[in-house]
C-alpha cells in the first residue's frame, strides 16, 4: 500500500490536497484513502475529438461514526 502521492503528476496531487481539505473541513475525518485507478497508478486520460474518457478519483472517507 502506498502513502504517498508522490507517484502522482504534481497536478493530480494539488487536486486531491485541495479535496482533503475541502472533506476534513466538512466531516471528522479519521483517515481519507484514495483508492482505485489513481491510487495503482494505472489511471487513463484520453482525449480525443467530441469525446473523452477521464478516470475519476475514488476516496474513501472514514469516521468514527
Amino acid at each position: 500500500m502506498k502513502t504517498s502521492l508522490s507517484h502522482l503528476p504534481e497536478d493530480k496531487q494539488e487536486d486531491l490536497e485541495t479535496l482533503t481539505k475541502i472533506i476534513l473541513e466538512k466531516v471528522p475525518a479519521e483517515m481519507v484513502i484514495l483508492f482505485g485507478s489513481h491510487a495503482r497508478g494505472d489511471w487513463v486520460e484520453d482525449y480525443q475529438e467530441n469525446t473523452e474518457y477521464v478516470s475519476d478519483y475514488d476516496i474513501l472517507v472514514i469516521t468514527r461514526d
